[in-house]
């Protein structure tokens, strides 16, 4: 095993790359965007510096819940990946919205599209969830998994955050840097050096699409199932949820009371609208795995969705305008 990758972000007070490269380090993966817009301020600066003594670098995108393929547009548009830049997708849980499965598979097939080769995955609970999903996409790329226990993760990896800095086995300083992420790659430094950028090669053949089973025809009229059961549920949390953050941002604009009164609504409800999300996410995961087939399961699973809809009706009814857009495509669904 090799203990020589670092992994940072703006937050990491990085005072001499020398130093690092010095000290054993041969591979930096820096954090360069996350969702949709965000860019790590100083991603491009330190590529430069980090490369021109001759560290090997790394890209990562830290994904929320957003369309897929535009977050990996506008990951490449803003790091612009080498070919020898290592590239990593972050799958971690987020107050902001946590990534769904199905997005880092649209992740992973844009990057494969446009630069024919796969991304790391890095993460804990949620790569390990992701590791059982159906999708091929999932067991074409490379497993980066952070554990700050004594010992390596139980699942499959080629590179273990085993520290934090704070957290987990020594040492978890670097000098040049001091407390940080440190990673450990299950091999040698050939092989890390073949491995670092994951070229095509190692996997001769590209994934077959993930393909999600049909629900069951509707068994009445006007279902609030019918073929829309997940996407239906899904964007209209996410409808609600933007009004409350508008809301959110309209009060911290008030005087002296606002910025707390914001906090508080912004804790409580965040709380409780991430319950309900993962409580719908759950059972429409569930009627995906294994669709109704008989009139009773349909019938169950019809109320769950007009359960949603009624907490929700102006929601619901902007959600299902945008459903019948015939150019309109949800997120959550390939």
């Amino acid at each position: 095993m090799l203990n020589a990758v670092v992994d940072v972000y703006h937050g990491d007070d990085i005072s001499d790359w020398t130093k690092v490269s010095k000290a054993g380090i041969v591979g930096v993966i820096h954090k360069a965007t996350q969702g949709l817009s965000y860019v790590d301020p100083k991603y491009s600066a330190r590529e430069i510096a980090a490369t021109k003594i001759g560290l090997s670098w790394g890209a990562y995108h830290f994904a929320t819940r957003a369309d897929g393929t535009a977050q990996a547009d506008h990951f490449l548009a803003a790091a612009k990946p080498g070919p020898d830049t290592l590239i990593a997708l972050d799958l971690e849980t987020w107050k902001g919205g946590t990534v769904t499965a199905i997005q880092a598979v649209q992740f992973i097939r844009r990057i494969f599209a446009k630069l024919g080769r796969y991304p790391w995955l890095y993460g804990s609970d949620i790569l390990t969830q992701f590791l059982e999903h159906p999708a091929p996409e999932f067991k074409q790329c490379l497993n980066w998994i952070a554990r700050y226990g004594a010992h390596p993760p139980a699942v499959p990896w080629k590179l273990w955050q085993y520290t934090d800095g704070k957290v987990g086995n020594a040492p978890r300083e670097v000098p040049g840097i001091g407390p940080c992420d440190r990673n450990i790659f299950d091999g040698t430094l050939e092989e890390l050096k073949t491995v670092w950028a994951f070229r095509p090669a190692l996997i001769p053949e590209p994934p077959a699409p993930a393909v999600l089973p049909e629900p069951p025809a509707p068994v009445k009229e006007n279902s609030a199932v019918i073929n829309n059961f997940h996407p239906v549920i899904e964007e209209t949390f996410h409808y609600v949820l933007d009004r409350v953050d508008e809301v959110v941002e309209q009060l911290r604009s008030i005087p002296l009371v606002g910025g707390r009164i914001a906090d508080y609504l912004e804790r409580v409800l965040g709380d409780k609208f991430g319950s309900a999300m993962k409580w719908a996410e759950e059972r429409s995961d569930a009627y995906f795995g294994k669709p109704p087939t008989d009139a009773d399961s349909v019938q169950r699973a019809n109320a769950l969705a007009d359960r949603v809809r009624k907490m929700f009706p102006e929601a619901a009814k902007v959600v299902d305008a945008k459903k019948n857009d015939p150019n309109y495509r949800p997120e959550s669904v390939v």
